[in-house]
């Protein structure tokens, strides 16, 4: 699913990208809000939301689909993302949350 070529990951996000489910996958619909970056998609199995702000919990966390590091530049308006999240989700709408990683589609 995910390739580890390029850089090393940090043992949590290898964690979250090969065990987890993701918390949400979609577009950046709004980038530079206070909340952090707007995502709207499909919920998973068991979630109800369906848009969702994240902030990044570590920069260590955000990749290309490859393997290879992004940064909170490449987090634009169209770009198609998968979230996992770690901590509490706040329970507004929509709902914010804190990324534990973040992998980018090209």
């Amino acid at each position: 699913m995910f390739s580890l070529g390029c850089d090393p990951l940090p043992v949590e996000v290898i964690d979250a990208v090969e065990l987890e489910t993701p918390f949400i996958a979609g577009r950046i619909t709004n980038a530079g809000h206070a909340w952090g970056y707007l995502v709207a998609g499909e919920p998973r199995p068991g979630q109800q939301e369906d848009r969702v702000y994240f902030r990044l919990a570590s920069a260590d966390g955000l990749r290309w689909r490859s393997g290879a590091r992004a940064t909170p530049a490449d987090l634009v308006v169209g770009r198609r993302v998968t979230v996992w999240i770690t901590g509490p989700v706040l329970e507004s709408y929509p709902a914010q949350v804190a990324a534990r990683a973040v992998v980018l589609e090209p």
